[in-house]
């Protein structure tokens, strides 16, 4: 599992013109698999957001959350398995699914979540969304530091 993202410099200044929510690639893959698609275009820093929110809810005891894409009808679904420190990913049309470690799906969305942002700073664009994206990643490495702390008592 792996979560890629995939810049244009030139359609980032667009939609910075625009004043717009900044449209670049963002896709999963699974093995051979990519999800929704190889090269999919999305509002990657609005959706890397609301994905740092669910895995925040799944560290926090929610059974199960979804990773919506903003366009179309695509969704990951992430389900906590019983021993906590796994969950079970599965993309909403059934054709990629499997069981990862919670840390493993975090690291990629904090992964992308910092491309983004070294992105945004690069092309000097999307300076109120790469600031809340920043809050977001911070969040989410608190929160697993904390889990992890509360996991290992000393």
């Amino acid at each position: 599992m792996e979560l890629k993202v995939q810049f244009d410099g030139s359609l980032l200044s667009e939609y910075e013109k625009r004043g717009s929510s900044k449209l670049f690639g963002i896709w999963w893959t699974f093995g051979r698999t990519a999800y929704p698609e190889e090269g999919w275009l999305d509002f990657g820093a609005v959706i890397l957001g609301w994905w740092i929110v669910a895995l925040m809810k799944l560290l926090a005891g929610e059974p199960r959350v979804e990773l919506l894409f903003m366009d179309g009808p695509f969704a990951l679904s992430v389900q906590r398995q019983p021993n906590g420190k796994e969950v079970l990913v599965t993309t909403k049309d059934g054709e990629a699914s499997g069981i990862y470690r919670y840390s493993d799906l975090a690291q990629a969305v904090l992964r992308a979540a910092n491309a983004t942002c070294r992105e945004f700073l690069a092309a000097n664009v999307a300076v109120a969304e790469r600031a809340a994206l920043e809050a977001d990643m911070h969040a989410l490495k608190r929160a697993m530091l904390a889990s992890a702390a509360s996991d290992n008592p000393q």
